[in-house]
């Protein structure tokens, strides 16, 4: 998880919302207002309207390239 100074969410984006426990994703961004829609991934779907700055960033990198790896190995 990391948060970046200067975050601008994109749709799309894995992020997490401080005060809430779980993983979110970016459904649309209102860069006037520096807010962000944001989803729950599991039922029921639950959108929220947040500020950027109450926003952390997945960074999911590491785990896709761990899972790809593992199920690559000749084992």
């Amino acid at each position: 998880m990391a948060k970046p100074e200067n975050y601008v969410p994109k749709v799309m984006d894995p992020v997490t919302l401080e005060g809430t426990q779980g993983r979110l994703i970016v459904v649309d961004v209102d860069a006037t207002k520096k807010t962000a829609r944001v989803s729950t991934t599991t039922t029921p779907i639950v959108v929220h309207i947040v500020e950027w700055s109450k926003l952390s960033y997945l960074d999911e990198r590491p785990n896709a390239a761990r899972i790809v790896r593992e199920a690559t190995e000749q084992k």
